[in-house]
């Protein structure tokens, strides 16, 4: 969920997200959305989104797990996506290819 919608803050924009399922916690720093809402806000609120400089794009606040990304849109319309994060966890992928699980080289060390 995104909102253009001024904060307590000077962010651009404000972002929660909600896991699917039910008991699942929020993502405090959900970075997979942040291009998209950069290139929407680009191409419907230009103004908001100049190519030369970042939006700030704050999530987890009322979680008490801030995190600030800055989004560039890009003049090519490719966004930009910088910030800082805290890592809280590791995994391993594993991907579904040609009807077989496939461990795949993602391991991120704890």
């Amino acid at each position: 969920m995104s909102t253009r919608e001024p904060g307590d803050d000077d962010a651009t924009t404000c972002r929660r997200r909600f896991a699917a399922s039910p008991g699942a916690a929020e993502d405090p720093a959900a970075g997979g959305a942040g291009g998209p809402l950069g290139a929407y806000l680009a191409r419907y609120f230009p103004a908001a989104t100049e190519p030369a400089r970042a939006f700030v794009n704050p999530q987890g606040v009322k979680l008490g797990r801030p995190s600030g990304r800055h989004i560039r849109p890009g003049a090519d319309g490719e966004p930009a996506i910088g910030g800082q994060a805290v890592r809280r966890g590791a995994g391993t992928l594993a991907v579904w290819r040609v009807g077989a699980w496939h461990q795949a080289h993602a391991t991120i060390p704890g």
